[in-house]
């Protein structure tokens, strides 16, 4: 990790369908709280929104069925 840096973020807003194929290509789902929400909350500024709304996924199966944090789901539930 560079120190002292700018790291580039990037960003994309990406259609259903490729939503669609990036959930059809892992097997293990994770949803978790938006830290940006949480952090929100933390400063007295709540969100009246869903915080349960980050989505990790990954190839591998079972990877976050023990994970500290979140809720593994199903890939019928993360569609």
């Amino acid at each position: 990790m560079p120190v002292e840096k700018e790291i580039s973020g990037q960003q994309e807003v990406i259609s259903y369908e490729k939503v669609s194929d990036l959930i059809d290509q892992n097997q293990s789902f994770l949803v978790n709280d938006c830290i940006c929400k949480k952090e929100r909350e933390l400063l007295g500024h709540p969100c009246d929104r869903p915080v349960q709304v980050c989505l990790a996924m990954a190839p591998v199966p079972k990877v976050f069925d023990k994970y500290p944090t979140g809720r593994a789901i199903t890939k019928q539930e993360a569609q």
